[in-house]
């Protein structure tokens, strides 16, 4: 929560006059910093922290853009400068680099394990750059989707606000006390599972916007019963691939599912887990993290995370959209996991009255 708000207020001008921006870059830019501070920390010398980091975010975004390509197998030579950002980005997370940060507890057991493994230095930067990759590529378009579904609809704004209200209220927190005790507004992770309300939008848009294939390998002969009563035969060694965005946006099991509904997983106060297709209750209706051992260990960090960004929102600024068009969705991540926007989308924001 500390690098997130941190971010904010740097990314942001701390006045009470409305601003412009670009909320794609906006989040990107936050989510970026307080990501990359949470996992390696800060440097214990660097005075350019900031800048280094700018940097760090730009040659990111470049190199993530040609992702596709780079897991198929495409030549360094024919992708420009790509292997040059490679080789910066496995810098700043490089063994020497991550000597000088006040490491999270997870990213310095990783170092231990490493350390164990005998790997070299350059295969260690290689790993933490993977981990670095895993933690950003795909949280930052669920944090955008998120944050302009809800900026676009007023009624889920509402309700996502008036949750985060009765949190506050529940822990004594305002933003009168927060500001004269010079503190920062705090959520456990306890409080961030109770937010069902957010939960649900994040879920929504997680729906709306992942695009991941589930990929499994035979491992002996079998074949698979169709629900029309036919029979598919695989063989040891076939790869099968399983796209989930057809169960995302299948009518039957989602209510109009080109529509963002905030309360679409929310039922009396908690989470819906009744998802039914023809006739049957669905037991994997959502599966935006993949499925089974190689679902997403990250998932719990990237979903906090989210919330804790929506909170911060809440709490600390007025937001409203500019550009009501949805931006299209980049469909050349299409089966690698959650897609940004084509575009950006124009919007102000400012701080609220209390909060300077």
């Amino acid at each position: 929560m500390g690098n997130l708000l941190s971010a904010m207020f740097s990314a942001t001008d701390v006045q009470q006059e409305w601003n412009r921006g670009e909320l794609w870059a906006f989040v990107y830019r936050i989510m970026f910093s307080a990501s990359f501070r949470t996992l390696f920390g800060r440097h214990k010398e660097n005075k350019d922290e900031t800048a280094r980091l700018v940097h760090s975010m730009e040659e990111f975004q470049k190199y993530d853009k040609r992702f596709p390509e780079i897991i198929s197998n495409v030549p360094w030579w024919l992708m420009g400068q790509t292997r040059k950002r490679y080789e910066y980005l496995k810098s700043m997370v490089s063994p020497a680099e991550l000597s000088q940060r006040g490491l999270s507890d997870f990213m310095r057991m990783r170092q231990e394990i490493y350390t164990d493994g005998e790997l070299s230095a350059d295969e260690k930067a290689a790993f933490n750059f993977a981990t670095m990759w895993a933690s950003l590529s795909n949280t930052l378009p669920a944090a955008f989707w998120t944050l302009y579904h809800l900026l676009k609809d007023p009624v889920a704004m509402a309700a996502v606000r008036a949750e985060v209200d009765q949190l506050l209220k529940e822990t004594g927190q305002t933003l009168e006390n927060v500001k004269e005790g010079g503190e920062m507004i705090h959520v456990t992770r306890q409080q961030l599972n109770d937010m069902k309300c957010l939960g649900s939008a994040i879920n929504e848009a997680l729906r709306m916007c992942s695009a991941s294939i589930i990929i499994r390998v035979a491992t002996e002969d079998a074949e698979l019963a169709l629900e029309s009563g036919s029979t598919f035969r695989i063989r040891k060694g076939d790869r099968v691939g399983l796209y989930p965005g057809f169960l995302h946006m299948d009518p039957e099991v989602y209510d109009h599912p080109e529509t963002f509904k905030y309360d679409r997983f929310l039922e009396n106060g908690q989470e819906k887990t009744a998802f039914y297709k023809n006739g049957r209750k669905l037991r994997h209706y959502l599966l935006p993290f993949g499925h089974g051992v190689s679902m997403c260990p990250g998932r719990f960090f990237a979903l906090n995370e989210i919330k804790q960004l929506v909170t911060i929102v809440v709490c600390y600024f007025d937001m409203e959209l500019i550009d009501m068009e949805t931006p299209p969705m980049d469909q050349s991540r299409a089966g690698l996991g959650t897609l940004a926007p084509l575009n950006d989308c124009l919007f102000r924001y400012r701080f609220k009255q209390g909060c300077l």
